[in-house]
């Protein structure tokens, strides 16, 4: 289907030039859930991933329930 198609290259090149895959999939690497300070941290990367989707679905941002 061309719109899907169109769709996946765009956000494939997106990714090519954004900065917040890399340093979501850094973050993720180190990520020591027993760690008080990283269980927040990942509470905090799902709220901005939240709104990361948001923008690359919709153009707009997600607010925080």
């Amino acid at each position: 289907m061309p719109l899907i198609r169109d769709y996946i290259a765009g956000h494939e090149r997106a990714i090519d030039h954004v900065d917040e895959h890399p340093a979501l999939a850094g973050f993720l690497a180190n990520l020591d859930i027993r760690d008080p300070a990283d269980q927040q941290r990942i509470r905090d990367e799902a709220d901005e991933l939240r709104t990361h989707i948001a923008k690359e679905e919709d153009g707009c941002s997600a607010s925080a329930d």
